[in-house]
C-alpha cells in the first residue's frame, strides 16, 4: 500500500489558476517518485480520463516500441495545438503529465533527480 503524498487539492472544477495545475503536476510526479524509489520498476502514468482506441504497448504502436527500445528513460507528450509535423523534435518544454513513461528500473537514481528537478 502506498499512502497518498502532495497537497490535497479541493474545487478542481475550473482549477482556479495555473498554481492549482501546478500542485497537481507535482503531486503525479510525488507518486512517481514514491513507487520508483520503493519497487526501482518502470512507470508508465496515465490521468483517468485518457482513453485507448487499442494497446498503446502493442508491437508496431509507437509508444510500445519507443519503450522496449530500451533507448529513452523519459517519454511525455507535449503540450501542442495540433498534431505535429512529421520529424518534429520536441524541445523539451510544455509537457503534459496527464500520459508519460519514467524508466526506474535502467537508471532510477538518474530519473528520480529529473523527476524532482522538473518538480521544483
Amino acid at each position: 500500500v502506498l499512502p497518498a503524498v502532495g497537497d490535497e487539492m479541493f474545487r478542481l472544477i475550473g482549477l482556479g489558476g495555473a498554481s492549482k495545475l501546478k500542485n497537481i503536476g507535482r503531486n503525479k510526479l510525488m507518486m512517481i517518485l514514491q513507487i520508483m524509489n520503493l519497487t526501482s520498476l518502470d512507470v508508465v502514468f496515465s490521468d483517468a480520463d485518457n482513453v485507448f482506441r487499442s494497446d498503446p504497448f502493442a508491437a508496431g504502436v509507437s509508444l510500445g516500441d519507443l519503450i522496449r527500445a530500451g533507448a529513452y528513460d523519459f517519454i511525455y507528450q507535449p503540450e501542442l495545438n495540433d498534431r505535429p509535423e512529421d520529424g518534429y523534435i520536441s524541445p523539451g518544454t510544455n509537457g503534459n503529465l496527464g500520459f508519460f513513461y519514467a524508466a526506474g528500473s535502467r537508471k532510477g537514481a538518474s530519473m528520480q533527480h529529473l523527476l524532482r528537478t522538473i518538480m521544483y
